[in-house]
């Protein structure tokens, strides 16, 4: 199974990077812990300021937010975690520069404790990933973690930029420790997972979901990634199994449909394959047009865009073997999928990729009984768009 065929979005591991904390630390904008129990002694006026611009904050107010951390700047300026709390509703009202010029202020003062020190520099990396600095955010989540070894959200942080470049196994090393540090926080199994996928290591892969699982059953992008992998183990009974938990929890993803539909022809259940192929293509079908009557031996050529198909008839006597095929330009990347349905509408075959590269072919197939049947032309997992040639053969 090629990977384009995985088209799966259910499951989320988090690879957009935000301005919110990955696991749930209090990222209110409080000063943390007792101030006079860390490296530095400090006396602040204005208390009721910073405890309004907290519960601003943490409101959603974080224009009122910055207003309040301003007032309690001004009157408290060496007071370093306030700059960073203003740079978090900075950050919050996109204004990335002001953030970026707070995080900077704060770490120039002295710091309550390493874990908080920790915290901004691993804050300050996602102003910069925002930005689309990703080196200059690569160094501060280093930073936060020689600073707070046992802090979890840059390691969090780091695996997920080491996802979006390719860097599987170092990926795998921090989602390691982030498991250590935090053993039922679900998205690092999820992200584990994924790297491991993409590593080839189908086993830790599927330990990795089963794990995820355990902590989110209602998840119905894990079952549906540990179906792929089982797939790829020739398990495919229990991939079936994992498919039918995901539609269970998600039956409205056409994507779930056309996942099954893989698992059902490797099944060899032409019947099921074609129906779920079929729901594929009803659930996210835009337009649905009636094309001309088919003929033996007479292509058609149809114009194939997102959220359309075709419905062409044709008519068929019993014990007749019909080659249906739907071919794309060559060198092009459209990407059809056909189903046959019966007189009586019903799906009973289809196909994907059997016409060689991304084309659809089916061969030989003998007409169970006399009657109008019809051929619905749309797209699979690849490109929907570009010419498709329809043709159909009959022996």
């Amino acid at each position: 199974m090629s990977n384009r065929k995985i088209i799966v979005a259910g499951i989320v591991i988090g690879l957009a990077v935000s301005a919110s904390p990955i696991l749930a630390q209090d990222q209110s904008a409080q000063p943390s812990a007792d101030q006079s129990q860390g490296q530095m002694v400090s006396i602040f006026v204005g208390g009721d300021v910073l405890t309004r611009a907290g519960q601003s904050y943490n409101a959603g107010d974080y224009q009122q937010a910055v207003q309040d951390y301003s007032l309690f700047i001004l009157l408290n300026p060496t007071f370093g975690e306030a700059y960073h709390l203003r740079g978090l509703a900075y950050a919050r009202l996109n204004d990335l520069d002001l953030a970026l010029a707070d995080m900077n202020q704060s770490l120039d003062f002295p710091q309550a404790s390493d874990q908080l020190t920790g915290t901004i520099y691993s804050d300050r990396a996602l102003i910069y990933l925002q930005q689309n600095d990703a080196e200059a955010a690569l160094k501060d989540l280093e930073a936060s973690i020689t600073a707070a070894p046992d802090l979890p959200d840059p390691y969090s942080r780091r695996a997920r930029l080491y996802l979006l470049s390719g860097q599987y196994q170092d990926a795998v090393k921090d989602y390691d420790k982030l498991i250590e540090l935090t053993p039922d926080y679900s998205p690092a199994y999820a992200g584990r997972a994924f790297a491991n996928t993409r590593l080839g290591n189908a086993d830790q892969a599927v330990a990795d979901y089963d794990h995820l699982i355990e902590l989110d059953p209602s998840n119905s992008g894990a079952y549906a990634e540990r179906a792929i992998l089982k797939v790829g183990q020739q398990k495919y009974d229990a991939a079936l199994v994992d498919m039918n938990a995901a539609i269970k929890l998600q039956p409205d993803d056409p994507s779930l449909y056309f996942q099954r539909g893989i698992v059902n022809v490797a099944l060899n259940d032409q019947t099921a394959a074609a129906a779920d192929y079929l729901d594929w293509i009803r659930k996210q079908e835009i337009r649905s047009v009636d094309g001309d009557l088919l003929l033996p031996g007479e292509s058609q050529v149809l114009p194939m865009q997102q959220g359309l198909s075709y419905g062409l008839p044709f008519e068929a006597k019993l014990g007749q073997k019909v080659t249906l095929t739907a071919t794309g330009r060559e060198n092009s990347k459209t990407d059809p999928l056909i189903v046959l349905l019966d007189p009586d509408s019903k799906p009973i075959v289809a196909d994907d990729d059997s016409g060689g590269s991304y084309n659809s072919a089916i061969r030989d197939y003998v007409i169970p009984a006399d009657g109008t049947y019809t051929l619905v032309v749309s797209y699979a997992g690849g490109s929907p768009d570009g010419a498709v040639r329809v043709l159909l053969q009959v022996q």
